[in-house]
C-alpha cells in the first residue's frame, strides 16, 4: 500500500506543477508576454498579414516589417534619441486604412501606437512592438468660410497628418487665423490632443479651445464623431456621453483611439494685420553687469500685471556664449513678440514698460515689423529638424513672476542661480530656453471644462528648455557625452521644479515621476474612467499615457492565438487531469 500512496503522491504533484506551468503565464501581468509580439505564436501567418497588406489603398509597398530595408525610413521619429522597434509600420493614407489597421492589430492582439508627424519629445508615438499607424500623408483639408454651427462663422476640417505650414497657407488665402504652433512641419494630431499652444493664444485660447468635433476610428474598429453632444457610431448609434471628447481635448494621443481628422475654429485676420517686436538683450555685459536678470524680472512683472491680452508671442533664455553686433555676449534674453492688430500707436503704447527698460544695455536697436497676416508673421519661423534632444518643461504661473518689494522675482532668481553657478557658461551647458506667452483667453474656461491640467489655465508662461549641445549625437546609443549631458538636463530640472506648477504635455521630460499630476492634475482619474470605458484593453499605448501603468487587460486575439483555452498546454492538462481522476 505504500507504494501505492507514494505513486499517488507523485501523481497530485505532477499534476499541481502541469498546472502551474499552463495557467501561470495566463495571469501574468508582464505586458510583453500577454499581448502578442512578432515570432512567436500568435503572430499571424503571412498569408493573413499579406491579406491586410493588399487591402490597404496603397497595397503591399504600404506596410514595412523589420526584415525589409524600407522599414529603418519610415520607424523613425523626430527625436532620434527615442527610437524603438515597431513590429510592423504601416502607411495609412485613408482614413479607411486607419480602420484597417486597428482592426488587424486588435483581431491578433498586437498593441497599437500612432504618429501624425512624429514631433513628440519622449517618443510616444511609437512603441516596442506595436503596429505603428503612421498617418503623415493623411493630409486633407477643407475651409468653411460660412459655418453657422462655428461661434467664429468659420471653421476647418483637416485630418490630422497636416502640417501647420500647410494650414496656415490655406486658411489665409480666405483672410482666415487658425490658432496653431510656430513649427512647421508639426501635424494636427499630437498638438491638438495635448492642449496646443501658439503665439496668439492669449488672443484667442489654446488649440483645444477651438475643437469642435472629432473624426476617429475606435478600439472596436468603429468610425465614431465625437463632439459635445456625444458619440455618433458608423452603425448609427447614437451616446450622449461626452467623457471622450471631454478626454480628447487635452488627454493627449495614443490612449483612447485614433484621430482621423479634427473640425476646429477658424478666425478672421485682423484688418489691418498684425505688429512684431524684437529685443535683443545680453544676460552679462562685457563688464561683467548683470542685465539678464533684471529684464526677465521686469518682463514678468509686466506680463503680470498689464500686457494686454492683444500681445503674445516668445521669449528665448539662451545660456551660450555668442558674437552679436560684435559684441561678444554671455546668455541672451530675446524677445519676439506679436500683437494682434496692425494699430502701431496701439501696440507701442501698451507695450512701454517693455521697450523703454535698459534700452542702452541692448545689442542692437529694436526692431518693430508689420505683418499683413499671421502666415505673414509665421512664414520665416524656423523649423525643429530631427536630432538627439532632452528636453523639460515647466507652466509658469503669476507668483513666480513677482516678487517681494526689492526681490527678483521666483523665476528671475532661478535663471540667476543657473547663470551664477556656472559663469565661464561651459559647452555643457548649452541650454536654450522659450517662454511662450499663456493667460488671458487661455484662462477663461473653468479648470474642467477640458482634459489639460488645471494649472495650464492659470499658467502665464510655458517654459520649455534644452540642451542644445548634442544636437549632433544622432541616434539612440547612449555615449558617455550624451550620458552626461542628459546629466546636466536632469540636474536643471531639479532646480526648474521648484517654480512653476506642472507640465505641458507636447513638451515634457521623459523621466518625470509624478507624470500623472504633471500633466493633467486632479483630472486624471477622470481620463482614466474614459480610458477604461473606450479602451479596455489597453491597446493603443505609449510612454506616460493614460493608463499606461496598468497592469495587462487584453486578450491574445482571436487567430492563431495562445489564450488559454486553444494551448497545448491546456490539452495535456486536461488529459492528465481526466486519466488522474480514472485512476482514483
Amino acid at each position: 500500500m505504500a507504494h501505492l500512496l507514494i505513486i499517488k503522491r507523485i501523481s497530485q504533484l505532477g499534476w499541481l506543477l502541469l498546472a502551474i506551468v499552463c495557467v501561470l503565464p495566463a495571469f501574468s501581468n508582464g505586458e510583453e508576454s500577454e499581448y502578442c509580439l512578432a515570432e512567436t505564436p500568435c503572430w499571424p501567418s503571412d498569408g493573413r498579414v499579406g491579406e491586410f497588406m493588399y487591402s490597404l489603398s496603397g497595397g503591399y509597398t504600404d506596410v514595412h516589417y523589420i526584415d525589409l530595408a524600407s522599414y529603418y525610413l519610415v520607424k523613425y521619429v523626430k527625436n532620434w534619441d527615442y527610437w524603438t522597434w515597431p513590429s510592423l509600420v504601416v502607411i495609412c493614407r485613408t482614413p479607411e486604412d486607419v480602420q484597417k489597421s486597428v482592426r488587424f492589430a486588435k483581431k491578433y492582439g498586437i498593441k497599437m501606437s500612432m504618429l501624425s508627424s512624429g514631433h513628440d519629445y519622449i517618443g510616444r508615438s511609437t512603441g516596442y512592438m506595436t503596429v505603428m499607424i503612421r498617418m503623415n500623408d493623411m493630409n486633407d483639408m477643407t475651409v468653411f468660410t460660412e459655418d453657422a454651427n462655428s461661434d467664429t462663422g468659420s471653421s476647418m476640417i483637416a485630418e490630422t497628418g497636416a502640417n501647420w505650414e500647410n494650414v496656415y497657407e490655406e486658411v489665409d488665402k480666405h483672410d482666415l487665423i487658425a490658432v496653431g504652433g510656430a513649427a512647421h512641419t508639426v501635424a494636427m494630431g499630437g498638438w491638438f490632443l495635448g492642449g496646443g499652444h501658439s503665439a496668439v493664444s492669449r488672443k484667442l485660447g489654446l488649440g483645444v479651445d477651438q475643437i469642435m468635433s472629432y473624426r476617429m476610428v475606435l478600439a472596436d474598429g468603429q468610425f465614431a464623431n465625437i463632439s459635445a453632444e456625444g458619440v455618433t457610431y458608423e452603425n448609427g448609434t447614437v451616446s450622449t456621453d461626452t467623457d471622450l471628447f471631454w478626454a480628447l481635448r487635452g488627454g493627449g494621443g495614443g490612449s483612447f483611439g485614433v484621430v482621423t481628422s479634427f473640425h476646429f475654429r477658424l478666425h478672421p485676420k485682423p484688418l489691418n494685420g498684425l505688429i512684431g517686436y524684437t529685443a535683443d538683450y545680453p544676460y552679462f555685459l562685457e563688464n561683467g553687469t548683470d542685465v539678464g536678470s533684471l529684464v526677465l524680472d521686469n518682463w514678468g512683472r509686466f506680463l503680470k500685471n498689464n500686457m494686454t491680452e492683444n500681445w503674445g508671442g516668445y521669449v528665448m533664455i539662451q545660456k551660450y556664449n555668442s558674437i552679436s553686433e560684435n559684441k561678444t555676449t554671455k546668455g541672451q534674453v530675446v524677445f519676439y513678440l506679436i500683437h494682434y492688430g496692425g494699430d502701431f500707436a496701439e501696440a507701442v503704447n501698451t507695450l512701454k514698460p517693455l521697450v523703454d527698460f535698459m534700452p542702452d544695455a541692448r545689442l542692437k536697436e529694436v526692431e518693430w515689423k508689420n505683418y499683413t497676416s499671421f502666415w505673414d508673421y509665421n512664414k520665416l519661423n524656423a523649423d525643429d529638424l530631427a536630432s538627439a534632444t532632452y528636453i523639460v518643461n515647466r507652466l509658469i504661473q503669476p507668483a513666480d513672476l513677482e516678487g517681494s518689494e526689492g526681490n527678483l522675482s521666483p523665476m528671475a532668481q532661478f535663471f540667476k542661480g543657473e547663470f551664477d553657478a556656472y559663469p565661464d557658461l561651459p559647452d555643457d551647458r548649452f541650454i536654450h530656453c522659450t517662454a511662450t506667452h499663456i493667460g488671458k483667453k487661455t484662462s477663461l474656461p473653468a479648470a474642467d471644462a477640458t482634459a489639460v491640467n488645471p494649472a495650464f489655465r492659470t499658467a502665464l508662461l510655458s517654459l520649455s528648455c534644452g540642451n542644445g549641445g548634442w544636437v549632433n549625437i544622432t541616434g539612440h546609443i547612449d555615449t558617455p557625452m550624451k550620458v552626461h549631458l542628459k546629466g546636466v538636463m536632469r540636474d536643471f530640472a531639479k532646480e526648474l521644479y521648484t517654480i512653476g506648477e506642472g507640465v505641458y504635455l507636447n513638451e515634457p521630460d521623459s523621466e518625470l515621476t509624478d507624470w500623472k499630476t504633471d500633466y493633467w492634475g486632479n483630472n486624471y482619474g477622470r481620463l482614466l474612467e474614459a480610458k477604461r470605458k473606450y479602451d479596455p484593453e489597453r491597446y493603443f499605448t505609449c510612454l506616460h499615457c493614460v493608463g499606461s501603468d496598468l497592469p495587462y487587460t487584453g486578450t491574445d486575439g482571436t487567430d492563431d492565438s495562445t489564450s488559454l483555452s486553444s494551448t497545448p498546454c491546456v490539452w495535456v492538462l486536461l488529459a492528465y487531469t481526466a486519466c488522474y481522476f480514472c485512476r482514483k
